[in-house]
């Protein structure tokens, strides 16, 4: 091949793989803040009766996007895995939130623990809880990071997503 023509084809090929790598790497640094209102709770007693590691609490709560008039949801699972830990009157759970954007397939896990008010279904009004970002699909696809929740002194919340990919 001549040099005039692999000169173009290379400059053809560094714009492909430069558009592959930073395509891939395009949430990268971004914010999303999510918020809803408060929550309904469904409560399941499992494992023995009264407060225990077992029970769980479900949700699910209309979200809105900061910036997008595209409606979303929230779906959430938690289960206390532990009493009185780290003290007396308050329980650890595993929650695994499930953010959906525009459409089912552009969707957003978060997933880990927080200590929990005992008598409450939420973390304390006026309080934050971090926990990672475990993957996403469709816009989200391979997202990771982190998500500040914070309960809102108005019973409302706000969802601050740091995505690292």
């Amino acid at each position: 091949m001549s040099r005039r023509r692999l000169i173009p084809l290379v400059l053809v090929v560094a714009i492909a793989v430069t558009a592959l790598v930073l395509g891939g790497w395009s949430l990268r640094g971004r914010t999303l803040t999510v918020t809803h209102g408060a929550m309904t709770t469904s409560f399941v007693d499992g494992g023995v009766e009264g407060a225990s590691a077992g029970d769980v609490r479900l949700f699910e709560v209309p979200t809105a996007v900061k910036g997008s008039s595209a409606p979303g949801r929230m779906d959430a699972v938690m289960t206390t895995t532990g009493v009185n830990v780290p003290d007396q009157g308050s329980e650890i759970r595993v929650t695994q939130l499930v953010f959906t954007f525009r459409s089912a397939k552009d969707q957003i896990v978060v997933t880990g623990t927080s200590v929990y008010p005992a008598a409450g279904s939420v973390i304390a009004t006026d309080s934050t809880t971090v926990r990672p970002i475990v993957g996403g699909s469709g816009t989200y696809s391979g997202a990771s990071g982190w998500c500040e929740s914070t309960h809102l002194a108005d019973g409302t919340w706000r969802h601050v997503f740091h995505l690292e990919r």
